[in-house]
């Protein structure tokens, strides 16, 4: 999901057709700004999700989608892997030397066979993906390998920002996937890897749930400077079994 050109500061509620609208924000902005994020919502049953601008402009909405759950059997199943580095382009890793990515520029990221990723058989990969030390305003886009780049923006920035997002990319047929630097600027990537889908049966299989807030600190007690919380799923019904969560 992306917003741009929001006339006011504001967040973007998406959830699924026929169900009552959760408190969660899938994406925030302030005025003017362009924010995508990743979400993965349910479907209602007319094959529906709803997507609430709560800001009191207007904005405008851009939805891509990536893929998809059900109950087919040829569908891929989740592996968690990592976290592991595979890109940082300010320490070499993932790409010769130590330059910032340039202006209109793309990477290609060999993904299989690193991180806990396995060398064949990886149909998509789960991706943190950052952008730092951005010399002008941009986006970044995350595609498979061997396939036409897409128009979607996997994160937004201004300059100097440093932005990340969640991306899950299919992988293309010689392991790899492209980033692309779409700024006028350099800038410096990074990626972390969280995860794969394959067609390993021992894998995790998708389980929507309901969205339902978990943890708010605003009730608890804002969390420390350097410092760390847990978040408890182990009574949440399904997710106390739950090899990873969304």
């Amino acid at each position: 999901m992306t917003v741009t050109d929001p006339k006011s500061d504001g967040h973007l509620t998406v959830w699924p057709s026929g169900t009552t609208r959760p408190d969660s924000s899938n994406l925030n902005w302030t005025t003017g700004r362009t924010v995508p994020n990743q979400v993965v919502v349910p479907v209602g049953a007319d094959g529906k999700v709803n997507l609430r601008n709560a800001g009191w402009g207007t904005a405008h909405l851009i939805a891509d989608v990536f893929g998809y759950y059900s109950a087919d059997a040829s569908g891929s199943t989740f592996t968690a892997a990592g976290p592991a580095r595979l890109l940082d382009s300010r320490a070499g890793v993932g790409r010769p030397g130590t330059t910032a990515v340039a202006a209109r520029s793309e990477v290609s990221l060999q993904v299989a066979g690193r991180g806990g990723v396995p060398q064949s058989g990886v149909r998509a990969v789960v991706l943190n993906v950052t952008a730092t030390d951005t010399k002008d305003a941009g986006h970044l886009t995350v595609w498979p390998s061997g396939s036409a780049r897409p128009d979607s923006s996997s994160l937004n920035w201004t300059a100097g920002q440093t932005v990340p997002n969640h991306v899950v990319v299919p992988v293309g047929a010689d392991g790899t996937v492209k980033l692309f630097n779409a700024s006028w600027g350099t800038a410096h990537l990074i990626a972390d890897v969280f995860g794969y889908y394959s067609d390993d049966r021992a894998g995790a299989t998708f389980h929507a749930a309901a969205p339902r807030r978990v943890l708010d600190t605003r009730t608890t007690g804002a969390v420390p400077a350097r410092g760390n919380t847990v978040l408890d799923l182990s009574g949440s019904g399904e997710a106390g079994r739950a090899k990873a969560v969304a």
